[in-house]
């Protein structure tokens, strides 16, 4: 992030080990479960599916390891500390190089989801309008952090579908985010969005979505800061939705802590390895976030900022 754009408090970056292991929930985003496809005691690699619906959707191990227990809804996978790749992951040396419709077709298994935390849909094209919105604290620090990658995914994906708008959405009190995108050529329009009521689905259809329908069935994709890396992972290294940013924040601390962690990875090893503590940890903001009974309750993929009352 160059130095001229940067908030005078930007997030501070924290090296966070892998854990021992970590527990996935076998949740496709679209209100059915996933089955497992892997038994206890099985030998997985990062990247394997180990879930899948019926829809098409799928869960991928996070880390390499063996799978140590398989419930209903989650199953739980000990690192073996060797990060083993699956052996169809396969980065891209150019995006050009390779055909076209296999990528796309292979996009929506990789568990990748809108900023609405709907899986993408099968039907990846026509894609009319793609966008980025930077609406929260917990975007906006995740887009300072992971530009180029947010980007470089928008961009990819862009180049893909070639969608006939591309559309930057960010919080009139985060205008850092429509600099950093000139400054980094965003490809698109840079529109503002009223932050207390974004009202993103109305302004992008036009209209009020009927029970049931997504901005995705209409052929209108948006991504969350988090989502959009996801799609460089995706696209250009070959990975399934594998890791996460997350945003660590406080009452009383002015500035935030951004960490990657692999997906299915407790809150409380987080904040062990942050070095934070605290009586009580939300999952999410202030304001509309939930309290966290159980600290060893693992990520899921929205859970993007944890916040912390009365710690240090």
């Amino acid at each position: 992030m160059p130095l001229a754009l940067r908030r005078p408090l930007p997030p501070i970056t924290a090296a966070i080990a892998p854990p021992s292991a970590v527990m996935l929930y076998l949740d496709d985003f679209c209100g059915a479960l996933c089955q497992p496809l892997v038994r206890a005691g099985q030998r997985v690699r990062r990247g394997e599916p180990v879930g899948a619906s019926s829809c098409g959707a799928q869960v991928h191990a996070s880390v390499s390891g063996v799978v140590r227990a398989v419930g209903s809804s989650a199953l739980v996978i000990e690192n073996d500390g060797r990060d083993t790749p699956d052996r169809r992951i396969a980065p891209l040396a150019c995006l050009e190089d390779v055909p076209r419709e296999p990528l796309i077709q292979r996009l929506p298994q990789l568990g990748l989801l809108t900023y609405d935390l709907s899986p993408l849909p099968q039907k990846l094209q026509p894609c009319h309008a793609l966008a980025l919105a930077v609406l929260s604290d917990a975007d906006f620090c995740l887009f300072q952090v992971f530009a180029r990658q947010i980007f470089g995914g928008i961009r990819a994906l862009a180049t893909l579908l070639r969608p006939r708008r591309l559309l930057l959405y960010y919080d009139p009190k985060r205008a850092p985010a429509a600099e950093t995108a000139r400054l980094l050529k965003f490809p698109g329009e840079l529109q503002t969005v009223d932050g207390r009521c974004p009202q993103l689905a109305q302004r992008l259809a036009g209209r009020s979505l009927e029970r049931g329908v997504t901005l995705g069935d209409l052929g209108l994709l948006v991504f969350s800061p988090q989502g959009a890396a996801a799609l460089w992972d995706a696209i250009y290294l070959g990975e399934p939705y594998l890791r996460m940013g997350v945003v660590i924040a406080g009452e009383k601390r002015r500035t935030r802590t951004v960490c990657t962690v692999p997906l299915g990875t407790s809150v409380a090893h987080i904040l062990a390895q942050a070095h934070l503590s605290a009586p009580t940890v939300l999952l999410g903001s202030q304001e509309t976030g939930r309290i966290l009974r159980d600290p060893t309750t693992p990520l899921n993929k929205g859970d993007t900022l944890l916040t912390c009352l009365g710690g240090v």
